[in-house]
């Protein structure tokens, strides 16, 4: 009996060294993960920062991009008003003109209406023994 016991206690030290050695090694393991994991989150905080200053670097360059746009956009603007502003001045001398021109072609018009109407009146009464 005293045999079994000295084979048991060989096999309870070798389980307790096997199971000590896989500690260690799961020990290690984990150390590694951790290393690991401390990789990745040193390799996520330079890819967050990254994004960051891409974004804000993007961000600056549309600012300047809508600010050049609206810069531009408000030159157009102002120059269509003020073509647009020159062609109404144009125009409206342009109609005074010819409102004046009216007037007179009017009063040419219908003088020589009085004048017709006043002739064909004088014809008719030669005509009818009037005068």
């Amino acid at each position: 009996m005293d045999a079994r016991i000295a084979v048991l206690e060989e096999i309870a030290a070798a389980t307790k060294d096997g199971i000590a050695g896989l500690r260690q090694e799961t020990r290690d393991a984990n150390g590694r993960i951790d290393a690991v994991g401390g990789r990745i989150d040193a390799l996520r905080n330079g890819m967050n920062h990254q994004f960051d200053a891409t974004r804000n670097d993007m961000n600056q360059r549309f600012d300047a991009t809508r600010d050049d746009m609206n810069h531009r956009f408000d030159a157009t603007r102002n120059n269509t008003d003020r073509r647009f502003d020159a062609m109404r001045d144009d125009m409206n001398r342009r109609f005074d003109a010819l409102r004046s021109a009216q007037e007179r072609d009017f009063r040419i018009m219908f003088s020589a209406l009085i004048t017709t109407t006043l002739g064909l009146a004088a014809l008719m009464a030669k005509g009818f023994h009037w005068f």
